[in-house]
């Protein structure tokens, strides 16, 4: 597939010029390294990629400093539901200025037509290198980063974003200005474009009795396990995961085990977990501490805390 820079039209690989203007096309083929985007964005190599997107380390010569570039992948980039769903994502995300989520910069279109948005470059360790090189992690330390979590989801959920795919992948942790603990979330509105890019057969999800599943299988809430979509996920949803969250970091373990997704998904649905102190009493996980954890587990939304923001409440008066 090329796309046309001058509309962004896509056409056929056998194509060389666009038809409506006699642009010469592009194709969709990964940014190489050095290469410039837009005139501003140097590409200094790739990060990851997945089904939906591609990230790029990069550097904005203007301002000489560092960007995270994620651009749609070629094939997606077909579909015009999901570019203007992709652009409209960036537009809400950007509106999300809090210290504890990645900013989004800049929304753009790529010289190959494929649009992409710029974002706050982020080092540090992600939660689940941390786990899986500590192990459980002290009960202060939960309460930090947990904390922070539900700030960046308070500010979140008052925009109407609602993340869906909370998870250790998705949370970073760096020092500050002040050198104290930093929290970042990552990845505001994807899992919602994940949902636009499966409706359209764009990329491979699990299924449900009851429809599309979207989400990480360990972390997801009941809702998202019983395929529910759209209105229907708010954000007790990420209250829930960051419930799970908690429980790894507590006790380095998930509250379920399960050998398939389906069977991960029954659990989220019907299955009350161990609470941590309990699970691992040899920790010493103060009851306080673990009812705030199955408070946020509770299969019934309107059991959990309301809001994030009551949530970090709770955290902060341990």
């Amino acid at each position: 597939m090329k796309n046309c820079p001058q509309c962004s039209a896509t056409y056929p690989d056998e194509y060389v010029v666009c038809p409506k203007d006699g642009t010469r096309l592009a194709s969709g083929s990964p940014w190489e390294t050095n290469s410039v985007i837009r005139g501003k964005y140097k590409i200094l190599g790739k990060i990851g990629q997945g089904g939906m997107a591609t990230v790029y380390r990069a550097h904005h010569q203007l301002l000489d400093e560092p960007r995270a570039l994620k651009v749609i992948n070629p094939e997606l980039a077909r579909d015009g539901m999901f570019v203007k769903r992709f652009k409209n994502e960036a537009i809400n995300t950007r509106k999300l200025q809090h210290p504890n989520a990645v900013r989004v910069d800049d929304l753009d279109i790529a010289e190959d037509g494929r649009p992409f948005i710029a974002m706050e470059m982020v080092g540090g360790e992600s939660l689940k290198d941390l786990i899986q090189r500590s192990g459980p992690l002290p009960c202060a330390h939960v309460v930090q980063i947990a904390s922070q979590v539900c700030e960046a989801l308070g500010a979140a959920h008052a925009l109407g974003l609602t993340h869906r795919d909370i998870k250790p992948d998705n949370i970073v942790l760096l020092r500050g200005p002040d050198s104290k603990l930093l929290v970042k979330i990552l990845d505001f509105g994807i899992a919602s474009l994940k949902e636009t890019a499966a409706g359209a057969g764009g990329m491979s999800s699990t299924l449900t009795g009851t429809g599309v599943v979207i989400g990480t299988p360990d972390y997801m809430s009941p809702e998202q396990a019983m395929g529910k979509r759209g209105e229907e996920i708010d954000g007790r949803s990420d209250i829930y995961s960051l419930g799970i969250v908690m429980y790894r970091m507590l006790t380095g373990v998930l509250p379920f085990k399960a050998d398939t997704t389906v069977e991960m998904i029954l659990h989220h649905i019907q299955d009350i977990p161990p609470a941590p102190q309990k699970l691992k009493p040899q920790l010493g996980i103060p009851d306080s501490i673990s009812a705030i954890v199955m408070k946020a587990l509770d299969k019934n939304r309107d059991k959990r805390f309301a809001t994030a923001p009551a949530m970090g409440m709770a955290l902060r008066l341990l």
